[in-house]
């Protein structure tokens, strides 16, 4: 594994490289559950950590490890790649990343939009933590 959970400064836990990672290199390979959608209640917190199936309606995955607590930001360093087949959702250094830094997801503008939360990124307000900008969310 080359990531940990820690008390982001961006947001709740988040996930932190423990080595250097080079551009492309596998950083985790991890598992899903598969879910219906409409079995999640409209005010359940799990979805705030299911990802949609690219292929079939109605399904969502609840992604283990970086899938449930990487951080948002539009300029990611993760590649993901859902295996839906095999159950795996694996993850991709987009450039390389050096050790320390947060690793970042692009949650996308559904899933603000679903929320009813904004993403400050269209606010301009990017902050800058060990040289990566990210973008927080807020309640609207």
């Amino acid at each position: 594994m080359k990531y940990r959970f820690f008390q982001s400064p961006i947001h709740g836990k988040g996930c932190q490289a423990i080595e250097d990672i080079k551009k492309d290199e596998l950083i985790s390979l991890e598992p899903m559950i598969k879910l219906e959608g409409n079995t999640l209640g409209r005010k359940s917190n799990v979805r705030n950590y299911v990802w949609a199936s690219k292929t079939k309606k109605n399904i969502v995955y609840l992604v283990n490890g970086l899938g449930s607590y990487c951080n948002h930001s539009t300029e990611s360093n993760l590649i993901v790649r859902m295996i839906e087949d095999k159950l795996m959702c694996e993850y991709r250094a987009k450039d390389d990343i050096k050790k320390g830094d947060e690793l970042f997801v692009n949650y996308g503008k559904n899933w603000f939009k679903a929320r009813k939360k904004v993403d400050i990124s269209k606010q301009k307000a990017y902050v800058k933590h060990n040289n990566t900008n990210f973008n927080m969310f807020l309640n609207r």
